[in-house]
């Protein structure tokens, strides 16, 4: 009575959520190789031609700096607000030679630039691009505004209810006896026994890292339970950068900016740079440190001279803080020099695979046998 009481139960929510969880697993899948995807199919307004000489530098001011062994970074920015008409207020610094500088605009859009020239490659609204408009389903199912927390939501919920679907399988699973021999396959030529075979064993077989992907996308709407989660497995409590008030303001300077956050992280890669967007905003950089797979770390300006207002060193957090901050990489699977992310891309399709499967082993057992 039980068995089948827990069978009824992971058929429910599985009717429940099951169209959020294909969603999820459908744009996720897409989502993990969509930078590459983008560079592949636009590879003009996605990566540029890395200068071998200073006679491939198009704009003659920057031909002349880099000749003299005096480029100045910040002629590439001021070129680059020039042709796009508007002030950045974001830049994400190239991580490859061919990479692009991908700059956030002050009219709301995004820019792709050269950063060798500082021309502007192409302009956008982020959710306009491939990536942009699977990252906003994936997130939030196109949704914007108050629609898009109803729909982060609706998806954390959705993925709540396959981590406790992942746990009721696996005491569907784990019930009958003989559990050490119902984990290989045995070949039979009936296909409900088939599929149902293949059911169970992929639940047994990917529970850990899929109910792990779940929960880390939790994380990152339901931030206070999951982070308690972190909190209690690890017994530490995660420190989060706290941002600082700046007391001037002024133009930046980039050249100023990256030497101020070298100064305070020698060692470390700045990646990304806010710019102040009004008063009492400093300038924060993300840096990425030897350590670290993803720019933890931060150091704050000031806008009128660059000078260190404070900085946080997320190499030397505790375990708590380092679990925390590793939620994103380990969701999109970046880590292990991308053989995780081609497993992540497999694992994809088994939700795929339950959703469908389970819904039709349900219908078989509901129809009578014809007399």
């Amino acid at each position: 009575m039980f068995y089948l009481w827990l069978r009824r139960v992971h058929l429910a929510l599985t009717l429940v959520a099951g169209i959020f969880i294909l969603s999820m697993c459908v744009s996720g899948l897409l989502l993990v190789y969509a930078t590459d995807i983008q560079k592949i199919m636009w590879p003009n307004a996605w990566t540029v031609d890395t200068p071998v000489d200073v006679s491939e530098v198009e704009t003659p001011v920057l031909a002349h700096e880099i000749e003299s062994g005096s480029y100045s970074i910040d002629a590439v920015v001021e070129r680059a607000q020039a042709q796009a008409q508007s002030r950045i207020t974001l830049l994400n610094l190239q991580v490859e030679p061919d990479d692009i500088w991908q700059v956030g605009l002050a009219n709301g859009k995004y820019a792709n630039v050269n950063p060798y020239t500082g021309d502007v490659l192409k302009q956008y609204y982020y959710d306009d691009t491939f990536y942009g408009f699977l990252l906003s389903w994936h997130r939030r199912l196109l949704q914007s505004g108050h629609s898009a927390t109803v729909s982060q939501n609706v998806l954390s919920t959705a993925a709540t209810i396959l981590c406790i679907n992942l746990l009721v399988g696996l005491a569907l699973w784990a019930k009958p006896k003989r559990r050490l021999k119902r984990m290989l396959y045995r070949p039979t030529n009936n296909a409900k026994s088939k599929i149902g075979q293949i059911h169970a064993l992929l639940g047994v077989y990917t529970f850990i890292p899929l109910f792990l992907i779940s929960l880390s996308g939790i994380a990152f709407f339901w931030v206070a339970p999951t982070k308690a989660l972190v909190q209690a497995f690890t017994f530490g409590s995660v420190t989060l950068p706290q941002h600082p008030q700046a007391e001037t303001v002024g133009v930046p300077n980039l050249a100023q900016i990256l030497a101020s956050s070298n100064s305070v992280f020698a060692n470390g890669e700045p990646r990304r740079i806010y710019f102040a967007k009004k008063a009492g905003d400093p300038i924060k950089v993300r840096v990425q440190l030897p350590t670290e797979n993803h720019p933890y770390s931060w150091v704050w300006l000031e806008p009128e001279d660059s000078r260190v207002i404070d900085s946080f060193n997320a190499e030397a957090q505790n375990l708590a803080t380092k679990t925390w901050n590793f939620r994103y990489k380990f969701h999109v699977g970046q880590w292990w020099n991308g053989v995780i992310q081609c497993l992540w891309l497999l694992l994809m399709f088994v939700p795929i695979f339950w959703v469908v499967s389970g819904v039709w082993l349900a219908l078989k057992r509901r129809r009578k046998p014809a007399r």
